[in-house]
């Protein structure tokens, strides 16, 4: 602010600290300063029913902001306010935001947790026993609670199929190692499509990207470079055409990347589908086929499950757990990054009896 204003640290500071006397800001420490005054705090009626939290591990990426924007319209259309709590892969600021939410007057939190965070399950379930808490994407370990998901097996599932019935044989995955949930269901899914089509996935199908340097990139601006330098060297030996089921648009876009430098076309020599819709996804050439997950569905869903347990009107049917799953169905929007190879539709396609949307993209 300092250099855009052509001003001193000093002015800067001080104009901080009015606008914070002045309510216009509030800090959280360790966190950020956010415009808007400081969450309300606790009555002597107890929490207040207006004020929510979304504590996530780190809102990076297509999918994380889409759904804390999702929420944020969900609470929204209740007059509820939404607490962003963005911990930027801090596990020290995750664990300090989750155990804040009962100081500062809240009446439940979304948990948007990367991996196992088997120190989130911790807190949960011992910190914050009986306090309305909603699972986003994932769960930990040792964890029940509320869940609301994609259907990631399907989705892959259904990707992997896409790319089959356009005669497909080898069919490369370009994913993160499997530390959480949500990629391990879709590796299931990949692996469920090729079985049932007649073919094993061999190990070398399995391309993993380093998280460290996916991260390295999106901090750099760059979030396709660690999909790119994972798939750069199975692309350099590869022998075309193939198909690549990525794990999200930024890995999907990293396959891009690598098919620049090497000459590769896309989708003629490589063919590609990939997780999450985004502006990306509509703006590279050739316009990406992907998976989408229903954002807006996730939202309401979340918003819904945490206000059954705020107003305590959950009824558990009898024999069922108490804790609720919610499982959002996904969408396949057809582009123009998967193209039919000679002697397509060759490779048996079983049907699935999931039910799944198929959307073109000239529907949409």
């Amino acid at each position: 602010m300092a250099r855009e204003f052509g001003v001193s640290t000093m002015t800067v500071s001080k104009a901080v600290d009015l606008l914070e006397r002045e309510d216009h800001i509030h800090r959280v420490p360790g966190i950020g300063a956010f415009a808007g005054p400081a969450s309300i705090k606790p009555s002597q009626g107890g929490l207040s029913p207006k004020v929510l939290a979304l504590a996530a591990a780190d809102l990076i990426g297509v999918f994380n902001t889409a759904v804390a924007r999702s929420i944020g319209k969900a609470c929204r259309a209740r007059g509820w306010t939404l607490q962003i709590y963005d911990a930027h892969s801090d596990v020290q600021a995750e664990t300090r935001n989750l155990l804040r939410v009962r100081e500062d007057g809240l009446a439940g939190v979304f948990v948007m947790a990367f991996g196992e965070s088997r120190h989130i399950a911790s807190i949960l379930n011992h910190q914050l026993v009986n306090f309305p808490v909603v699972l986003l994407d994932q769960t930990p370990t040792g964890l029940e609670a509320d869940l609301v998901q994609s259907d990631h097996e399907a989705g892959a599932y259904l990707g992997v199929r896409h790319l089959l019935e356009h005669g497909h044989d080898c069919i490369l995955m370009l994913s993160y190692a499997p530390v959480s949930s949500s990629v391990r269901e879709r590796i299931r899914g990949y692996q469920r499509a090729l079985r049932e089509a007649g073919l094993e996935p061999r190990p070398d199908w399995y391309v993993w990207t380093d998280e460290d340097i996916h991260m390295a990139g999106s901090r750099d601006h760059r979030p396709w470079h660690g999909g790119c330098e994972a798939i750069l060297p199975i692309l350099r030996r590869a022998r075309p055409p193939i198909g690549i089921l990525a794990i999200d648009a930024y890995n999907q876009w990293g396959v891009y990347q690598a098919c620049a430098k090497l000459g590769l076309r896309i989708p003629e020599d490589v063919s590609v589908v990939g997780f999450d819709d985004s502006e990306v996804a509509h703006a590279i050439d050739p316009p990406m086929t992907i998976i989408a997950q229903r954002i807006d569905e996730i939202g309401r869903a979340a918003v819904e499950l945490l206000e059954q347990q705020i107003k305590g009107t959950r009824k558990a049917p009898a024999g069922r757990p108490a804790n609720e799953r919610r499982m959002i169905g996904v969408d396949l929007i057809k582009r123009q990054s998967v193209a039919r190879v000679a002697g397509g539709g060759s490779v048996p396609i079983r049907q699935t009896t999931e039910p799944i949307l198929v959307l073109d993209s000239s529907s949409r």
